[in-house]
């Protein structure tokens, strides 16, 4: 796949050649993952070409997706027990590809470049990473969409119960532990009357 220069070095090691044209020698696998993706003439760069024309593309996106599979379908990884463990799966288009596109490709198509400072969220948590059920939300959106998000209905509007706190100037604290004590949803937040 592409010319190995180890030489009796622990890891394998080639040669690789930059976009700027410059050749440069580092570990495959620090390639791979995109530790290393240049000569060293812009940290920015995300494409890296192998010598015999093999592509290694590093794209911001495959950390996410990489993530989700895994998340998904590697019983060692962090999380599986909410996720794969809990039967969520990601959809074939994303996990295989199709029309010539590998899942990754197909997985940026369809999602398309991740706006900055949102973060990949599931609009039914119970439902699987496929474009129908997927969106970029802020850090805030994908907490309240947890299933262990605590939810209070007051006044025929449910909202996490940190946001009933916030609008009433009440401390997290203190609507978590009337909750916590079997209060009413209502009372939580107005208190009991006397």
């Amino acid at each position: 796949m592409f010319h190995d220069i180890s030489r009796g070095h622990k890891w394998p090691v080639a040669v690789f050649e930059c976009r700027c044209g410059e050749k440069f020698v580092a570990r495959v696998t620090n390639v791979k993952h995109g530790t290393i993706a240049t000569c060293g003439c812009s940290r920015k760069s995300t494409n890296v070409i192998l010598v015999d024309g093999v592509v290694s593309a590093r794209h911001p996106l495959y950390f996410t997706w990489g993530n989700m599979v895994a998340r998904c379908e590697r019983p060692s990884a962090s999380k599986y027990e909410n996720y794969g463990g809990r039967g969520i799966s990601v959809c074939d288009r994303w996990r295989r590809g199709e029309h010539g596109m590998t899942g990754f490709q197909c997985f940026v198509a369809d999602m398309g470049e991740r706006p900055e400072g949102l973060e990949l969220d599931r609009a039914d948590n119970n439902g699987n990473y496929e474009p129908v059920n997927c969106r970029w939300v802020t850090r805030s959106q994908q907490l309240v969409n947890r299933s262990n998000t605590l939810m209070l209905t007051v006044d025929g509007v449910t909202l996490p119960l940190k946001e009933h706190a916030e609008i009433r100037g009440l401390s997290y604290t203190l609507v978590f532990y009337r909750k916590y004590r079997g209060w009413p949803d209502r009372e939580c937040v107005y208190g009991r009357s006397k």
